[in-house]
């Protein structure tokens, strides 16, 4: 049981957000920010993106140059700032690490500095996540895009109730410990798919298998490699795959024949999904016969096939297993219109040499000639793929001990997303009752502290 509040718990008091912090700005207004003025590298700029996962998404930055971070200088951020999404997907927030020794926020967003006499940082931005996100939502505007109506001077006059300083400190410390291991298994999850990828670089990219000197190897009469191992079947995807199909949307509530709850895996589902992440997978409702032909079971691959940017080439990919199924609390798990499913006919080709082949083709941009852009969305000419994409494929044996050697490093990366999982229930439920103060922080070090001795 948990350490409920005792009335010597530390006192709350009500601040507004402009007396404990040093300064809350925007990012810069208008077209003060082009695509003209990105850059290879130099300062980053946060987008919503960057505030979507975790205290901060520290991948697929845009830059500007220093001089032109300079030009905008109201929107820098540093270290430690909070940064909020105010137009767009409203909720978002996100602590800037030492990552970099500054930022720029971007149109959509806007930065707080706190004052660290007054508040823990950390501790903010978990505030923020939970009551003081409720509170900020209260003000968003009622029409058009999702927007928090004057958003700085919205934000500078919340009220907020906080505890003294020491008191924030530990309790940001204990919400972080928790964070800190979800990244840590984030971490060891990308090492291990990296490690899988690697094999089969190795083994069927570089042509290195285990017995390779004793091959012969012949012109591939293709553009892909100048020579390949004899015996090796060139097949087109159609003649891989054993079953593909489009996805399905449903119902967000139940309505005539669509009455049957599955999960719907999206597009924008596939880069946590990877790691095991099921929190945003919703629940809808379908035709029991669209469920039947596109249950996904383990082996499938959920293929985006529109979506996409100039920057995210449509075609990201997810292998799908059990233990990833067994994440979701309902039997029916399906993939979203916007995607595909592909089971390859396992005599001829192992599901996961058929993932990591197309997870190859899509990091070195070779999945970009199967793409067209089609009013301001990129589809994917899966039609033109199928009959035309070449695969070389290994004799099976060789299959079999690729997936023996990969198949553990899959189901490892999935038993960590379940630990990511569970890590984030206990703090989703911790978060908001230290955050007001429901439960007794000074308890809960006197616990951890004995669980350690023991």
């Amino acid at each position: 049981m948990l350490p409920m509040v005792k009335s010597n718990s530390p006192k709350f008091k009500e601040y507004q957000v402009k007396d404990i912090t040093l300064n809350v700005a925007m990012g810069p207004f208008g077209s003060r920010i082009t695509k003209d003025n990105f850059v290879s590298e130099g300062v980053p700029v946060i987008k919503g993106q960057n505030l979507s996962d975790g205290r901060f998404n520290d991948e697929e930055f845009s830059y500007l140059t220093e001089e032109k971070a300079d030009d905008l200088s109201s929107s820098n951020a540093f270290p430690d700032d909070l940064v909020f999404t105010h137009r767009g997907t409203l909720g978002q927030v996100g602590i800037l690490p030492a990552k970099f020794e500054r930022y720029v926020v971007s149109q959509s967003q806007m930065k707080l500095t706190c004052d660290p006499e007054k508040v823990d940082p950390m501790f903010f931005y978990y505030y923020f996540c939970s009551k003081g996100k409720d509170d900020l939502l209260k003000h968003e505007s009622g029409s058009g895009v999702p927007a928090i109506s004057s958003p700085s001077t919205t934000l500078k006059n919340l009220t907020v109730e906080i505890p003294s300083l020491a008191y924030q400190k530990k309790v940001a410390s204990i919400l972080s410990a928790f964070d800190d291991l979800i990244e840590t298994n984030t971490r060891r999850i990308e090492i291990l798919e990296e490690m899988a990828r690697r094999i089969y670089r190795e083994w069927f990219v570089h042509f290195r298998y285990p017995g390779y000197q004793d091959d012969e190897f012949v012109d591939s009469g293709t553009d892909e490699f100048d020579a390949v191992p004899e015996g090796w079947d060139l097949k087109i995807m159609d003649e891989i795959l054993e079953h593909y199909i489009g996805g399905t949307w449903g119902q967000e509530e139940p309505e005539g024949e669509e009455n049957n709850p599955a999960y719907v895996i999206r597009g924008t589902d596939i880069p946590g999904g990877r790691s095991g992440n099921v929190d945003d997978i919703p629940l809808r409702f379908h035709k029991q016969s669209y469920i039947n032909s596109r249950k996904l079971q383990h082996g499938d691959i959920v293929f985006e096939v529109s979506g996409g940017s100039k920057d995210q080439p449509v075609g990201r990919a997810m292998l799908i297993t059990d233990t990833f199924l067994s994440e979701l609390d309902c039997d029916d798990v399906v993939h979203a219109s916007f995607c595909k499913l592909l089971r390859s006919d396992k005599s001829i080709l192992k599901p996961e040499i058929l993932y990591l082949h197309i997870r190859e083709i899509y990091d070195d941009r070779r999945i970009m000639k199967y793409q067209v852009q089609s009013t301001g969305i990129t589809n994917f000419k899966f039609t033109f793929f199928a009959e035309n994409k070449q695969m070389f494929i290994p004799p099976m044996e060789l299959q079999e001990k690729f997936q023996e050697k990969v198949s553990p490093l899959f189901k490892q990366m999935y038993i960590l997303g379940k630990q990511i999982n569970r890590l984030k229930e206990t703090r989703d439920l911790l978060l908001p009752k230290l955050i007001s103060g429901k439960i007794d922080v000074e308890e809960l070090y006197q616990l951890g502290n004995q669980n350690n001795v023991d």
